[in-house]
């Protein structure tokens, strides 16, 4: 097919697609009860305890134009004035059965290397949590919503086909913390900014390294699987998906790390319309090589 030399007809940059964007922007400032000066400009805002799908609920409604916030509700912490004192977005109450929530918990220190033995995961007190939460959303006469039934994912089935294509799309989002008045002086003040990296990865360390750039490595504390999970129900694209994985780490680290430089990557392996996640043991990377044998990989 000829090509017709006509740019944005892959993605129609309309209002539309601003929209989604400003949402999207909007989530990932306003997560874990951040930036609460600025509710009122929010179209829903999310309560809940810890583990009950606020973040990727929150991305999910964002790749729908929705500007969502999200508030945890943290026993003996109380919540954002802000919040209590907001009249225009529709707040909801997210809730789930305290038995999930701390099956969830334990699977979440786990892979943080965290020791199991405290409150975050203690059956009593989950069941606490989730009764003090809904309790506060109907004294506040807010609806909730018990996300126990919604699932964590959604495989297709693999088939096999030759011809099939690999893609891996891979985002990198930096974050400057620090707010410079004077523009000729913004390459300065980044040149000599501290650089953090809010990832995990020994390569993107190294190739940083290698390059004579002194890094510091703080890994973001985020749900990758949830995140990807409402995205793809967005039908979000695996680029889009790699690069709102990228921005949300970059969020979460820069707030700790004031006047750095903060670098945030991911990147998302997509085959047949199903996404492959690192291979948890030695038994998932030899499915996922079997899977991927004899395609081709574009970067």
């Amino acid at each position: 097919m000829k090509s017709s030399g006509l740019p944005g007809l892959q993605h129609e940059l309309d209002a539309e697609y601003f929209s989604r964007i400003d949402a999207m922007s909007f989530a990932l400032s306003h997560d874990d009860g951040q930036s609460s000066y600025n509710y009122e400009d929010a179209d829903v805002i999310l309560v809940g305890v810890s583990r009950t799908s606020k973040t990727p609920t929150c991305i999910y409604l964002a790749n729908r134009g929705i500007k969502a916030a999200n508030v945890p509700v943290v026993p003996g912490c109380p919540l954002p004035s802000e919040l209590l004192a907001t009249r225009r977005p529709l707040i909801v109450g997210l809730t789930k059965d305290p038995a999930q929530l701390v099956q969830i918990r334990r699977n979440r220190l786990n892979m943080l290397a965290h020791s199991e033995t405290t409150d975050y995961v203690d059956p009593d007190i989950v069941r606490q949590e989730v009764v003090a939460a809904r309790r506060l959303c109907t004294e506040n006469r807010w609806p909730v919503i018990d996300v126990s039934r919604a699932r964590s994912g959604n495989r297709s089935d693999h088939h096999s086909d030759a011809g099939a294509v690999s893609r891996r799309r891979s985002r990198t989002r930096i974050m400057m913390t620090a707010t410079v008045e004077d523009p000729e002086r913004a390459s300065l003040a980044a040149a000599a900014a501290s650089v953090v990296l809010a990832s995990a990865s020994p390569v993107r360390a190294a190739l940083l390294r290698a390059a004579g750039i002194p890094i510091t490595v703080d890994v973001a504390a985020i749900d990758e699987a949830e995140v990807k999970t409402s995205l793809r129900a967005a039908r979000a694209e695996p680029a889009a998906i790699a690069e709102a994985l990228a921005e949300l780490k970059a969020q979460r680290v820069a707030c700790g790390h004031p006047g750095s430089l903060t670098i945030g990557a991911d990147q998302v392996l997509e085959c047949d319309g199903i996404l492959f996640d690192k291979p948890s043991d030695l038994a998932a990377a030899r499915n996922q090589l079997l899977a991927l044998r004899g395609r081709d990989h574009r970067w």
